[in-house]
């Protein structure tokens, strides 16, 4: 093992995916978890007829219906306006941390003619014929998180620009579907840690008169709900979480987050502690100890992992401590034009200097930091330390590989923060 800085950096020995087995996540939510939702923009912020506030401040996640669009309102009172359209499949995060995404096609389905929309402008014979392709970029990790019942144009997060998918023009003003390979776009949410925020879709040319119409996960006929199938496979992953017992100040719960390994082996402080997927270990008390994760791949690849984790009398760990996960916020069906963001407290902006950097950084939080943790391209931690409520702090990169990082830090009452890093 290759001990570096601070905690540790995992050392990946012998990997070869080509050999692992492949799996297959397939996502196709309904309402009752289903993320996905349309967002309106009138040209100069008009109200079409009827509505209750300018379409940029209305919700419409709950339709059985979304698209990326761009049309005329005249009947409404509007010249003119444009749609776009978020989607995102949570399961995403049943994917292990590491995995190599082979493929992955988003399936989005178009409506029957019952919907409240013209249809897909392009199609052989159409009498609209512009051309309607579109892109599908990631959401902005670095936003808050959106639900679909909280969400309009002008609190949605914006699309990071680099990574994209090319939805293809339609052949059908109804009916049909389109299939868009969001492999690369998948793959890098792994890389980076995990972090989803979703799908961004909207068109190439917004201009009249240009339309793709999609069912949601709303939409009546599961079989038309926005559909991912993702093949993937796992190199050998030795990550791991641990958290301390809320019952003894000194007993700490270890898991491997990877769950398909053949075979596994704990050692803690040099000893051997335990062969499964998780280990409960008694420490004598308080002070600072190695504790080490060996996996064995499908394929008899080995690889190792080593953190140090420091115990005190009060029973702090510098480690990952389990929250409760975040409950979506309540929609803002009643005049939301007068609301904040409420996500946007929650998700505080975490401030990093310079970016991109070769050798020291200054990471600077809205609240004091208790814990922060560097997220590798392959998804495992590679620096976890713990700090005393600092809210600027400085740390040396030089000995990472370059590429892209997330950063997270979080307070002792689990608020976190991220921000993407790049290191030269």
């Amino acid at each position: 093992m290759k001990k570096n800085w601070l905690l540790s950096i995992a050392l990946l020995t012998g990997i070869n995916a080509a050999r692992a087995q492949t799996y297959t996540l397939t996502s196709q939510p309904g309402p009752a978890n289903g993320q996905d939702a349309e967002i309106r923009m009138m040209d100069g912020g008009c109200q079409t007829a009827g509505s209750p506030l300018p379409d940029h401040f209305m919700i419409y996640g709950n339709e059985p219906y979304m698209s990326i669009t761009d049309w005329t309102w005249v009947a409404a009172g509007c010249s003119g306006g444009t749609l776009r359209s978020l989607i995102r499949f949570d399961e995403i995060s049943l994917i292990p941390p590491g995995a190599v995404i082979g493929s992955a096609t988003m399936i989005l389905s178009h409506p029957s003619s019952s919907a409240p929309y013209w249809g897909n402008n392009y199609y052989p014979g159409t009498p609209l014929p512009n051309t309607n392709p579109g892109t599908v970029y990631l959401a902005d990790r670095t936003a808050a998180t959106w639900y679909e019942n909280n969400i309009w144009w002008n609190n949605s997060p914006t699309f990071e620009p680099g990574l994209t998918a090319a939805i293809p023009v339609t052949n059908t003003q109804w009916n049909g579907s389109v299939s868009i390979d969001v492999t690369n776009l998948v793959q890098e949410i792994i890389n980076g840690g995990g972090v989803n925020n979703g799908f961004y879709l909207k068109l190439n040319t917004e201009v009249h008169y240009r339309s793709q119409v999609y069912a949601t996960s709303e939409y009546p006929d599961s079989d038309l709900r926005p559909k991912l199938i993702v093949e993937y496979k796992v190199p050998c992953d030795p990550s791991f979480s641990y958290c301390i017992s809320t019952n003894n100040p000194f007993l700490v719960n270890f898991t491997a987050n990877n769950p398909n390994s053949i075979a596994y082996e704990w050692i803690v402080n040099g000893a051997y502690a335990g062969n499964t997927s998780s280990l409960s270990y008694n420490f004598p008390g308080p002070g600072s100890y190695e504790v080490c994760l060996t996996t064995v791949a499908e394929n008899g690849d080995k690889c190792r992992k080593c953190i140090k984790i420091c115990l005190d009398k009060n029973s702090d760990v510098a480690g990952v401590k389990e929250k409760p996960a975040a409950a979506p916020p309540a929609a803002v069906q009643q005049n939301p034009a007068k609301a904040d963001n409420p996500l946007s407290e929650s998700t505080p902006r975490l401030f990093i200097s310079p970016n991109p950097s070769n050798d020291r950084i200054q990471v600077k939080a809205a609240f004091g930091m208790y814990q922060v943790s560097i997220k590798s391209s392959f998804g495992l931690s590679v620096l976890e330390q713990k700090y005393e409520d600092q809210k600027t702090i400085e740390l040396s990169v030089s000995r990472l590989l370059p590429g892209s990082y997330i950063i997270e830090v979080s307070n002792k009452e689990g608020k976190i923060s991220r921000e993407k890093f790049t290191k030269l």
